[in-house]
C-alpha cells in the first residue's frame, strides 16, 4: 500500500519540480535592481519564490515553488501551472512530512530520507539551502552550478541553479524573488 501511495505521489511531485525548472530555461530578461545583500555565509533565514524543473531520463516535470527557510525548519510549497498546491514539504529536527493536495501525509526521520522514499533516488534536500544561497556544499555524485546571479554585485544571490547527478537527472531552480529575514 505504501509503495502504491508513493507511486501515485511521485508523478505530481516530479511534475511540479519539472514545471519550475522548465520555466527556468525561458529567457530571464534583465536582472532586477536589488539593494545590498549580506554575505551569503551569514544568511540564516529566507523566503524565495521561483520555479523548478526536473529531467529524469526521458521524463520531465515542472512546478512553482514557495520556500521558507529558518533555523532548523523548512516549508516548501510546490504548485502547478495555475498556482494550485501540489504538495507541501515541512522539515524540522523532529522529522519531515509531505502533505499532498488530497491531504495524504508521508513522514520520515528527515527530508533526505523522505525524498529517497518518494522518488526512489537520493535528492539531498538538506544541502539545498546552501546550494540555493550559492554556498559551497559538496555532496558526492552531485554537480551544482550557479548559472546566473541576480546581478554582477559580489553579494548577489543566485537566480538560476542547475543540479546534476550523472547524465540522467537534472534539476533547475529559477529564483524569481528573494526575501531575507
Amino acid at each position: 500500500m505504501l509503495k502504491s501511495l508513493i507511486s501515485r505521489l511521485t508523478a505530481p511531485i516530479l511534475a511540479g519540480l519539472s514545471a519550475l525548472l522548465l520555466s527556468a530555461c525561458l529567457h530571464l530578461g534583465e536582472p532586477k535592481a536589488v539593494g545590498p545583500r549580506p554575505d551569503r555565509n551569514t544568511i540564516t533565514a529566507f523566503s524565495l519564490e521561483g520555479r523548478l524543473s526536473v529531467r529524469q531520463a526521458d521524463r520531465s516535470y515542472q512546478a512553482g515553488v514557495q520556500w521558507t527557510h529558518g533555523v532548523g525548519q523548512e516549508n516548501i510549497l510546490l504548485t502547478g501551472p495555475l498556482g494550485q498546491g501540489l504538495a507541501t514539504l515541512e522539515s524540522s529536527p523532529e522529522g519531515a512530512r509531505l502533505t499532498t493536495a488530497d491531504h495524504k501525509e508521508i513522514t520520515a526521520p528527515d527530508a533526505d530520507s523522505l525524498a529517497r522514499d518518494l522518488l526512489g533516488f537520493d535528492l539531498p534536500l538538506e544541502a539545498l539551502t546552501d546550494w540555493a544561497l550559492g554556498r559551497d556544499h559538496s555532496v558526492e555524485g552531485w554537480q551544482i552550478t550557479v548559472l546566473r546571479y541576480e546581478s554582477d554585485a559580489a553579494d548577489a544571490l543566485p537566480q538560476l541553479l542547475e543540479l546534476k547527478k550523472g547524465d540522467d537527472l537534472s534539476v533547475r531552480l529559477r529564483i524569481d524573488e528573494w526575501q531575507l529575514q
